[in-house]
Parts: structure tokens; sequence; C-alpha cells
């Protein structure tokens, strides 16, 4: 071990102690620090007690002749200290004057420390030790019952001697098979998505208290549908319900420690939790100067995890590279949280949409498998351009919108406009001398999206605006763009037919045409509620002609 000394240098501290030197002394002579060497003293006095040391030995193996051979003997049952020295006379004729015998002086200590003030009350020592009480305990028993005058340190060196191990009190909860099951959501591995975007996974486990039979299932929220969902696949998997559910603090079955009325609701397998108990509040570890020096660097995601992630270390014991990898990967993925949700604010969309919200089967016209493609961002990276062109109604602004909610997700930069809003932007800011600021606006994003093209008549001057930020962007930036009207009445819609041309063969030259045939969702929509208004009128006629009193009543 790193600590132990060689033994040259524990024989030179012996030695040293034995001509007088003091322990300061000594530790500054050989580079060790004082406690070592009173460390080293107490363990030569301990190998010395309780020992019997034989000078001398018999045949060849005791080494040079006429030099003594030391072997040390540990006497099991050791008497209190003796001396005894004693030398045999040297037979006739064993040898010259002056040589050592052959049979040697012996000289046999046997050392035991003092006797312990414990050893009156071994008995009740005994006893209390086996009723699983602790040295202190006992000490405390001993000087309260006894009147005992020792210290608790003898009562442990007592414990010691009789070689009685103080076990730790416990006691098994036993409960009987499907008796009760307890539940508890824990922190999972951070997981990156196929977006690049990295979450935190919570693991839900379920474990019987009986068997210690468990179920583990990772999500990615804690609301209570999540929690009911995850409970109804646990049960199925351990082939029951449990009579108790344990639930301690869980925040997504209880409201202000008490139950959730939506957990009460989703409890149909009729399993009644246990009563929630109000746990003792951990102390933060985290002081005030460290909260101040982490909000000044803008930490706040190691600001909240702080606590968790210090427990997390000291129980599972991680290490400082480990521990750091932890709380930067909790600021990063807070970090990115919050940047995405700028990002999406900041492209303005109209209505948030996603690909998943998209109705495929309304209008099979519309290729999925293009879609996606575009989603990947491909188009984005080779600065390509998207034009939808369709009817209305047929779902071009809410594709378009996707396509920018899922460019955000992959980092990059969008905007939404329509094509009138941009217009009215450019003759504000012009009236203002500001149509630099409104130009940059349009040039900085990495996807543009202009909606409604088509939809009315635009005021003078639209084209050349549209015409500045098409060729701004042109191979520099991606750009999409819907229109309801055929390419060929872009002239008229704009007021100047060189614009529009020009226009639309820079755009073109490398965008993707993507037309979209079919009924409109609205019409669907609108068709459906007046399907259920009239549903309901018919309903109210019939219970006023059944509900309504006859004129021959009231005379």
């Amino acid at each position: 071990m790193a600590n132990d000394l060689k033994m040259a240098k524990v024989s030179a501290i012996l030695e040293l102690r034995e001509r007088g030197w003091t322990f300061r002394r000594i530790a500054r002579e050989l580079g060790v620090h004082r406690d070592t060497v009173s460390g080293h003293e107490r363990a030569a006095e301990g190998q010395a007690r309780a020992a019997e040391v034989t000078l001398g030995s018999e045949g060849p193996e005791s080494g040079e002749q006429g030099r003594p051979a030391l072997t040390v003997e540990v006497s099991p049952n050791p008497k209190p200290a003796t001396l005894t020295l004693g030398v045999q006379p040297a037979e006739p004729g064993s040898g010259a004057p002056g040589e050592a015998p052959s049979n040697p002086a012996k000289v046999t200590l046997g050392v035991l420390a003092s006797r312990s003030l414990c050893a009156p009350w071994e008995a009740v020592v005994q006893e209390k030790l086996e009723q699983g009480l602790t040295a202190q305990r006992i000490w405390q028993d001993l000087r309260d019952e006894q009147a005992f005058p020792g210290s608790d340190e003898s009562v442990k060196r007592f414990v010691q001697r009789l070689g009685k191990a103080s076990p730790l009190p416990f006691r098994r909860m036993e409960c009987a098979p499907g008796e009760e099951a307890q539940v508890d959501f824990g922190r999972g591995a951070t997981i990156v998505s196929p977006e690049g975007r990295r979450r935190t996974s919570w693991v839900l486990r379920v474990v019987l208290s009986h068997s210690r039979k468990g179920y583990t299932e990772a999500v990615f929220r804690q609301d209570t549908e999540t929690f009911i969902r995850v409970l109804e696949n646990g049960f199925r998997a351990l082939g029951g319900v449990p009579k108790v559910l344990v639930i301690d603090q869980l925040r997504t079955a209880r409201v202000a420690r008490q139950r959730s009325p939506v957990f009460r609701t989703g409890r149909a397998q009729g399993t009644p939790p246990s009563d929630p108990r109000q746990l003792r509040r951990r102390p933060s570890r985290m002081n005030a100067a460290l909260s101040d020096a982490l909000r000044r660097l803008r930490l706040s995601g190691v600001v909240h995890t702080l606590d968790v992630r210090l427990q997390e270390a000291t129980g599972n014991h991680l290490s400082h590279a480990d521990f750091l990898e932890l709380i930067l990967a909790d600021e990063l993925s807070v970090r990115a949280e919050r940047l995405h949700a700028r990002r999406v604010k900041a492209a303005a969309f109209r209505d948030l949409k996603t690909l998943d919200d998209f109705d495929w089967r309304f209008n099979p016209p519309v290729s999925r498998k293009t879609i996606y493609d575009l989603a990947t961002g491909q188009f984005i990276c080779e600065r390509r351009d998207i034009l939808f062109v369709g009817p209305p109604g047929v779902g071009k602004s809410h594709l378009a919108q996707a396509l920018g909610y899922q460019a955000i997700k992959l980092g990059h930069l969008v905007y939404y406009t329509s094509i009138f809003d941009l217009v009215r932007d450019f003759l504000e800011d012009e009236a203002l001398a500001g149509a630099n600021h409104t130009l940059a606006r349009y040039l900085k994003p990495d996807l543009l999206i202009i909606d409604d093209m088509g939809l009315k008549q635009l005021p003078k001057h639209s084209g050349e605006y549209l015409f500045e930020i098409i060729l701004r962007r042109y191979e520099n930036r991606s750009t999409i763009m819907t229109s309801n009207r055929p390419l060929e009445e872009w002239g008229k819609l704009i007021g100047d037919v060189p614009a529009a041309t020009a226009i639309l063969d820079r755009f073109l030259h490398h965008a993707e045409i993507i037309e979209i045939t079919g009924r409109s969702y609205r019409l669907k929509d609108k068709a459906r509620r007046s399907e259920k208004d009239t549903c309901k009128e018919g309903k109210e006629a019939v219970q006023w002609r059944t509900a309504s009193p006859t004129w021959s009543g009231l005379f």
C-alpha cells in the first residue's frame, strides 16, 4: 500500500525512539508525519503484547553458530506480565570456554493490557449485544443504570475484544404476494434524437414488494397521462394489479400532497394507492455565493440541477470528470431548449404546424416521400428553393410551415410572412427611410417562407421589392413560396410583367415545384360543422314538439 513505509524506515523509527528522540525530531529527520511515527510505535507495542519471544534455536536452522535466532509465537491465552531470565549451564565438554552455549538463554514475555473496566458487566454487555444494541447505546445504558465509570471508548474496545460486531438494526417489511407495489420516477440517460436534439429521459420503475419483481419503462414526459399508461403496461407485464400502490410524493399523482384528480379518474384498475406522507426536505448543498456565481455566468441549467447531480455523484461515487460531464450536459440541454423556443417565436408562424398533423389520406396525390425528403433539410444546405402551387385549402401553407418548423429543429433560422405583409413592411419603412433594415430582416434567415402569393392584387412597386429579395437570396439562401394562381398570372398580380419574369427566372432556376390538387380542408371542416348544426337543430325541434304544452290545457 502507498501509506506503508519500507521496513528500513520503520526500523529506523523504532530505533530512534529507543534512543529517546521525540516524534517531532524523527518526523523532521526522516521526512514523515508525526502521526506516522506514533502509529508505528503503537503498532510495535501491540505486537509486543500477548507475544512469547524465544531467543535461540535447535539445529542448523538457527543460523550461524553462536548467534541466536529470533522466533515470535503469539500466545492464545496471554498471562499477566512476567519476566524470566535463565541461563542453563553448559554441559561438560560441550565447547570451549567463552563460546555461546548450545541451549541459549530463553526470555519469556507475556504481556496483557490492563483489565477492562467493563469486565464486571460482561454478562450485561453480552445480553445487550444479543438484543442488537450498538456499543454507544450499551455505554449509555451502563452509565445510567449501572453507574459505569468508564468512557464509551472503553465499551467499544471491550465489545471488539468479545468479538461481537455491532450489527445495524433493521427490520424487513414483509408483504403478502400481490399486496403492495412501489412506484417511482428516476432520471435516465440523455438521448440524442435523429434531429440532433438532446433530450432527457425519465425511467418509471414498478416493483412488487413481495417478490421484488419489477417493470421498467423509459419516457420523455412526466405527466399524469404518461404515468397511467406506463402503469397499465407494467400491470400487464407483471400479470396482475397489486392491492396497494405506494406512490410517495410523485408530482404526477398528487397535487399539494393530495392525489391528482386526473390520476384518480384514470385508476380504472381499482388499485387504491397509499396516502402520501410529508418527507423531510433535504437541505440544499448550494450556498449563496455559488448560486450567484452560476447566475453571473448564466449557467441557469446548472443552477436548477446541481443539487440533484451532487446527490447522484455521492450515491454513485462518480468521478470529477463524470460529474462535470453531467452538469455540462444539463446546461447544454437547457440552452438547446431555450434556443429552440426563441427561434420558433422569431419565425412568426401564423399557425405552428407539423408533418405529424397533416392528413395524408385526405388528398392522396400529395407525395409523402417527397415532403419527408425535403424535411431532412438537404435543400437548405444546397441553397435550393421550393414552390407549392395549388387551389386554396389543399394544405400548401400547412406543408410550408411544417417544413419551416422542421428546419428550426435542425438548427436553421426561419422566418414566415405573407406576400402582402412583406410589401407592407417595405412601404412603411420606405416612408421612414428604413428600407435597408427591412431588407436585412428578409435576407438573414436560412429559410424564408413567403405565403399567399396570388390571393389579392399587390400595391405598386411590389415587384421591385420582391425582386430585390429573390435576387439577393438567389444561390445564397433558400426560399419557400406558395401560390394560388398559375405562374402565367404573376405579372398581372404584381403589376409589373418584366419584374415577374425576372423573379421567376431566378427563383425557378434551383427550385422544386410541387403541385397539389384535390379537395379543400376548410370546406370539409365546414361541411362537418354544418352536419353537426343540422343534427343539433333537429334534436331541439323534436324536444320542443314533445315538451311544449297543448293549447287545450291552457283554457
